[in-house]
């Protein structure tokens, strides 16, 4: 790391004084903090404690030039030192995205200190998204489509736009793209260290690792959330979009990359709601992805069995090159996340409520909610104004609503999402799937419902859309 260098001051800031006269260390210490650097050939370094005392006085000189830089590194309302300004606990999509935010939006950036207990950036998942909000990560995605398919009882409904196009991001190419950009002396990375607990006070937060511990101004936590085995309020609903998926790799051409198969139904519901996925990257090469929203997982084994059966079936094969395999679990639940977790501590994405509770998708509201807490530090109002809402109260009475429909009518949802992708068009649906839509937007996708059992369900889910805000 490159050291800050001060330059020597010039002839008219030099401190005369007669060749008899002695400065103390107290002294020295004061003209220090006083923010005007000593001359190399002050009387003060030519006595015989000279090598001593400059040792000092350059360890004084680095901590103000580090606080004028950082200035939150001081804290003025205590005598404990900080060891870092912001901890990000998670070094994943959330974690990641915020610190960018902060790298790009500060200036000077803040001190991070980013902990996570993995000890490598692996491909571990892969985010999908229509292109409706700009992000700083667009040099990572790795391919688009303007059409997407969606099957249901033998019949398929295209759309396509070619300005709202879908797009592809591997976790690995997002997490090369997120390191560089964070590859800075102001951001420290703490892998295959552990967060066991935080804690805070009225001026800082404390973290506590299974190696060390460490203060700073604020935390955001992305890990897992803590949720009790039961909702509190029995209304509430909780279900889990689980999938698997393989990236396979044909000799056969049985692909068309020009169309995604969103969301194909025509497979065996007795498990619930269930559909297969298929992004094409070629005529020989796709991710294949078996996808259930349900209360409960299926054995390991059986989303195995469902990909070689639909592979077969669907496209006639039995043999192929596998490159790659996921599996991910998002919560839809009904219930609100703790994104305020305490003064000074902050819940961000699945902790803090990110994924859409309707569909799952994450990565545009991640992204969002990053750009928004960023523009909060800049304009300094941190501690003053609330947090960004994830959604707008709207949103949030649209989601549970069909969340609570398709948990009570599971067989039904199938047609629920034909009919919405055949009733409405692109542009609208596409900005309701995105939290971006407009009233009208909501409106329109309203009237593309069922319209009586709609307004039963809207009645009958009181309890979940009333009470919570």
């Amino acid at each position: 790391m490159e050291r800050s260098h001060v330059s020597p001051p010039q002839s008219t800031n030099h401190i005369h004084r007669p060749s008899n006269q002695k400065c103390s260390p107290c002294s020295l210490r004061l003209h220090a903090l006083s923010r005007k650097p000593l001359a190399s050939n002050h009387p003060i370094f030519q006595n015989r404690f000279a090598i001593s005392l400059r040792r000092t006085y350059s360890t004084i000189e680095s901590k103000r030039i580090t606080i004028e830089r950082y200035p939150l590194r001081a804290n003025r309302r205590t005598t404990l030192p900080l060891d870092t300004e912001i901890i990000i606990l998670g070094a994943g999509c959330a974690g990641l995205s915020l610190a960018v935010q902060f790298q790009q939006q500060l200036d000077p950036p803040p001190t991070l200190t980013i902990i996570d207990p993995k000890t490598s950036f692996p491909r571990d998942r892969t985010w999908c998204f229509w292109d409706v909000h700009p992000h700083p990560f667009r040099h990572s995605v790795r391919h688009t489509w303007d059409r997407w398919s969606v099957h249901q009882s033998g019949e398929v409904v295209v759309q396509k736009d070619s300005q709202m196009r879908y797009q592809y991001l591997p976790s690995d190419a997002f997490y090369e793209d997120a390191r560089a950009i964070l590859d800075h002396p102001n951001v420290t990375f703490l892998m295959g260290e552990t967060a066991t607990d935080v804690k805070e006070t009225e001026t800082y937060a404390e973290v506590h690792t299974d190696k060390q511990t460490l203060r700073c101004k604020w935390v955001f936590d992305s890990r897992p959330p803590d949720l009790p085995a039961t909702p509190n309020n029995p209304k509430d609903i909780r279900i889990l979009q689980h999938f698997k998926g393989i990236h396979i790799k044909t000799q056969q051409e049985v692909f068309d990359p020009t169309c995604v198969r969103l969301m194909d139904f025509d497979v065996d519901q007795s498990h619930g709601i269930h559909f297969l996925y298929v992004l094409p990257f070629s005529k020989t090469e796709a991710l294949l992805e078996a996808t259930f929203f349900t209360p409960q997982l299926l054995e390991k084994d059986a989303y195995d069995v469902i990909l070689k059966q639909y592979a077969e079936k669907e496209f006639g094969l039995t043999q192929w090159e596998l490159i790659h395999e996921e599996f991910g679990i998002i919560p839809m639940f009904t219930e609100p996340f703790s994104r305020e977790i305490g003064k000074r501590i902050v819940g961000i994405g699945t902790r803090g409520g990110a994924p859409k509770p309707s569909t799952g998708y994450a990565f545009l509201p991640i992204q969002q909610d990053a750009e928004q807490i960023a523009k909060i530090f800049k304009e300094g109002a941190q501690g003053k104004r609330d947090w960004p809402a994830l959604r707008t109260k709207r949103n949030t009475f649209l989601d549970r609503v069909f969340l609570s429909y398709i948990a009570r009518h599971p067989d039904k949802a199938p047609g629920i999402f034909f009919r919405l992708f055949k009733k409405t068009t692109p542009q609208t649906l596409l900005r309701f799937l995105s939290d971006t839509g407009t009233l009208a937007d909501d409106l329109r996708i309203m009237t593309a419902m069922p319209k009586w059992p709609l307004i039963l369900e809207t009645l009958l889910s009181h309890q979940i859309w009333w009470r919570h805000s």
